[in-house]
């Protein structure tokens, strides 16, 4: 696997000095690809030779452009939109309006297999070799690669990275710390307490893989609230009863496991030795590297994971979405993300300025914010995603960027549009201010009172009573956005409301058992829906 992700790297090497090539190839292979596909016909992509042609034929697209062709495929209809072969469809994780249906293809899938786990190994041994001298040292990983696909009326239904994963399930046994041949369900306990009972046992463990950096802390709570039961289970070489489990997975695992005392006893005193940066490495001393998206919504988390990982590198994985992978980190410990030109083929649109000619990925303005447009290889052609991404700089003709917020998911009362990154940085100083970690907050627009305000829940760690910093938080917001500050004639003072403990954990769990898959999952922060609205604030202390 790390040989493999050393030829990703030194692929993402050669893209980096090419990338408007590299990604012009692209275009251009898709093309000929589809060219007999029902979209490829009605577009002419057969006598298309330029991108001008190419933007002259095929106009810049949204979700409800493909609605009725992806619903013709999901009855098993081909060379709709692709000449691909289409492995399953990814429900995408919003929950305004429709559910959106992404069609996924085989070079969908192999992207994602290039520059996901193994591209993360590389990194991890080309830093551990030029500090060390020796390779990356073998173990076991500690992670949920992906839920179980779902079928449907005889429909697959799951996410690129259940998709690849199938493909690994021969070396399971050997990858994992979890002796299965198989994936678990994401229903019930036994998901999450099966992949941390399993890791806890073992001492050779030496990478860490998750989607989201809350997953991290996910786990963190989970083993807080459940480790006398964990550390029972290791010690006598049981699963407890009160975890849901198929009958025939429970006897798997049962005739796999075997008593160990001693890794329960040093668990324990670990464990009762309290949180230091030092923990994980003395749990795991062959740990070297944890993967899990951390930047834009999620930076908050990593504060709390360093309490515990503070010596172990950080990856900072991929930035992608079900209509593809669009860029991932090429250093370890790095919070930009480099685009990838063999993925999607890419526009990009000046953020603001909607009319605007669409530019190529070699004519960005570093420290600019441009919506992003992708021809995809699974029959996404011109798609705008809705993400808005800040370029950071180049490397070669290739543009680093880090995604920067959804469209429209702003805080907008009366034209201050108010960031999410903005009110992340606000909250940041909260924590400061206030002697406390915020664990999670939440916004959204006071409609009670002719004068609107913002209303700001959070929870903290220490149940303080923040609601005393309001007027504190209103002078901050002003100061990170200017904008802000010149509405103050029509924006009241802002609230904080203190959210009950837990009612972040209570709706993702809320999410999950509706269906939304673990790895699609983001916190919430604006509470832009009235189910949002109602969940939330009927849970302020």
């Amino acid at each position: 696997m790390v040989v493999q992700g050393h030829m990703s790297v030194r692929r993402m090497e050669r893209m980096e000095r090419s990338g408007r090539k590299t990604n012009e190839r692209l275009l251009f292979s898709i093309l000929r690809r589809n060219r007999n596909c029902e979209f490829g016909k009605e577009h002419n992509f057969r006598n298309i030779h330029s991108i001008e042609e190419f933007r002259s034929c095929v106009p810049i697209s949204e979700y409800k452009d493909y609605d009725r062709a992806i619903s013709r495929m999901e009855q098993g209809q081909r060379n709709v939109l692709t000449s691909y072969s289409v492995r399953s469809f990814a429900k995408s994780s919003g929950s305004v309006g429709k559910i959106k249906r992404i069609p996924i293809t085989r070079p969908h899938i192999n992207v994602y297999m290039r520059y996901t786990l193994t591209r993360a190994l590389a990194l991890a041994d080309i830093r551990h070799r030029e500090l060390y001298k020796r390779p990356l040292p073998s173990g076991k990983i500690f992670g949920a690669l992906c839920s179980e696909t779902r079928i449907v009326n005889g429909v697959r239904y799951s996410n690129v990275a259940d998709l690849g994963a199938r493909h690994l399930r021969f070396i399971y046994p050997y990858i994992l710390t979890i002796p299965l041949r198989t994936l678990l369900p994401l229903e019930g306990n036994g998901f999450v307490y099966c992949y941390i009972r399993f890791s806890l046992a073992q001492e050779n463990v030496s990478y860490f893989f998750t989607v989201f950096l809350s997953d991290c802390v996910y786990i963190m709570d989970y083993i807080d609230k459940n480790r006398e039961m964990l550390l029972r289970d290791i010690g006598n070489g049981t699963i407890d009863e009160s975890i849901d489990l198929e009958p025939s997975v429970r006897r798997y695992l049962e005739k796999k496991i075997k008593p160990l005392p001693q890794r329960a006893a040093f668990l324990r005193e670990e464990f009762e030795k309290g949180k230091d940066p030092g923990l994980v490495r003395r749990i795991w001393p062959k740990m070297q590297v944890y993967s899990a998206i951390g930047s834009a919504t999620f930076y908050p988390y990593k504060h709390i994971v360093d309490s515990c990982a503070g010596n172990i590198w950080h990856d900072n994985l991929i930035y992608g979405a079900s209509e593809g992978l669009f860029a991932a980190t090429d250093s370890l410990d790095s919070e930009r993300y480099l685009l990838l030109a063999d993925s999607c083929f890419y526009e990009f649109i000046p953020e603001g300025e909607e009319n605007a000619a669409p530019l190529l990925l070699d004519e960005l303005e570093v420290g600019k914010e441009y919506e992003i447009v992708i021809t995809n290889q699974a029959g996404l052609y011109r798609y705008r995603i809705g993400d808005i991404v800040r370029i950071l700089g180049y490397k070669g003709e290739t543009p680093y960027l880090v995604f920067s917020r959804r469209r429209g998911e702003l805080i907008n009362i009366c034209g201050e549009k108010t960031t999410e990154e903005e009110m992340q940085h606000v909250i940041d100083l909260l924590g400061k201010e206030s002697g406390c970690s915020i664990l999670n907050w939440a916004v959204c627009a006071d409609d009670s009172d002719l004068v609107r305000c913002y209303m700001i829940l959070v929870e903290n760690d220490r149940g303080k009573d923040l609601s005393v910093y309001s007027q504190w938080i209103h002078s901050q917001i002003a100061q990170a956005n200017t904008r802000y500050a010149d509405m103050s004639a029509f924006i009241g003072r802002a609230v904080i409301l203190n959210q009950m403990p837990g009612t972040h954990a209570q709706w993702r769990e809320q999410r999950l058992s509706n269906g939304t898959s673990a790895a699609q999952y983001k916190p919430v922060h604006i509470l832009n829906t009235e189910e949002k609205r109602e969940f939330f604030l009927s849970r302020t202390l």
